[in-house]
């Protein structure tokens, strides 16, 4: 897909709050612009394995395994739900150990992402996951390919289209999980060393460059949209473009993770360089989906852990919608 300022369509209809600038296609060509650019500003080098380590690794990061375990919801029906859930539970006690050993070795866990295999930081990372909890990982990875095996000779399998995939940050631990197999998916990204690295890796799957903003598929042609961290990084008037392409494009659902929502009136934008790191309201939010005619499900990370018995996640703003189109 081209990424020009000739491929907006004008195909989106008008917002409730009377907003005219996000129909102008000259509009979400820089908007578009502007984010290849932030994006192509950063070391491509730490694009192919951002966001996969440490609290965010999704492994144990809880929101990439609510988005997996509605993915399990298309693929069995919902008979591997309390499966999901068990997982969940665990992920949280994960999260909770690795807050234990920040306070008792004085360390912050956030500075332990390092890319490069020789920096002390990713070191210590990859220790600390063997000592607290990777045999426990490779069981549920064991289990879950288990269970799954089945459906993965199913001709009616669900269709997942992941925006912003990055370098197949979710995507190769879906595959490792054995939903690669029971799925059709799809990840697309603005990042065209994202995506060439996403191929390399998979090339089972498929990965094109895209754009959230006038995505190249037909209505409601894919079962589950997923969508991690994205959001927040938009114009406020490119976000609701966004928002109506997902809607247009999905059947059954849409798995959002949220980076930084909280329980404010209204939306607090920040501009940075070339893009944002908005801090969206929740309730604002929720209304723009359900003006948009969705059903909307919104679960805050840090209660959810809560509930489990862990009250320091370390995102307080970290939220999942579960949106269904009508």
């Amino acid at each position: 897909m081209e990424i020009q300022r000739s491929t907006f369509k004008h195909r989106h209809g008008n917002h409730p709050n009377g907003s005219t600038r996000m129909e102008d296609k000259h509009f979400l060509a820089k908007e578009t612009e502007n984010l290849i650019k932030q994006w192509e500003s950063y070391d491509q080098e730490l694009l192919a394995d951002y966001l996969v380590q440490s609290l965010q690794d999704p492994r144990i990061n809880p929101q990439s395994i609510l988005a997996r375990l509605h993915i399990a919801d298309g693929i069995a029906d919902g008979k591997l739900h309390d499966m999901a859930m068990e997982e969940l539970a665990w992920a949280f006690d994960a999260n909770r150990m690795l807050r234990e050993y920040e306070k008792e070795h004085g360390v912050s866990v956030h500075n332990l992402s390092a890319i490069k295999s020789d920096l002390p930081e990713n070191k210590l990372y990859q220790t600390l996951y063997k000592q607290l909890f990777d045999e426990q990982q490779k069981e549920w990875q064991a289990r879950w390919v288990r269970e799954l095996a089945p459906y993965a000779a199913s001709a009616r399998k669900p269709t997942v289209i992941e925006a912003a995939c990055g370098a197949a940050n979710d995507y190769r631990f879906l595959d490792a999980y054995g939903f690669g197999r029971a799925i059709r998916y799809k990840g697309f990204d603005l990042n065209a060393a994202n995506v060439a690295t996403a191929q390399k890796r998979h090339p089972e799957a498929t990965f094109v460059r895209g754009n959230i903003l006038d995505m190249d598929e037909a209505d409601k042609s894919w079962d589950i949209m997923v969508i991690h961290d994205l959001f927040e990084h938009l114009h406020i008037d490119a976000c609701r473009v966004a928002m109506k392409e997902a809607m247009r494009v999905t059947r059954d659902k849409i798995v959002i993770s949220y980076f930084s929502m909280d329980e404010i009136e209204d939306h607090r934008i920040k501009p940075i360089k070339h893009y944002h790191w908005n801090t969206l309201s929740r309730v604002k939010m929720a209304q723009e989906w359900r003006d948009l005619g969705a059903q909307v499900e919104s679960t805050h990370i840090n209660s959810l852990a809560s509930k489990y018995g862990f009250s320091e996640f370390h995102n307080e703003r970290a939220y999942t919608f579960v949106v269904t189109p009508s």
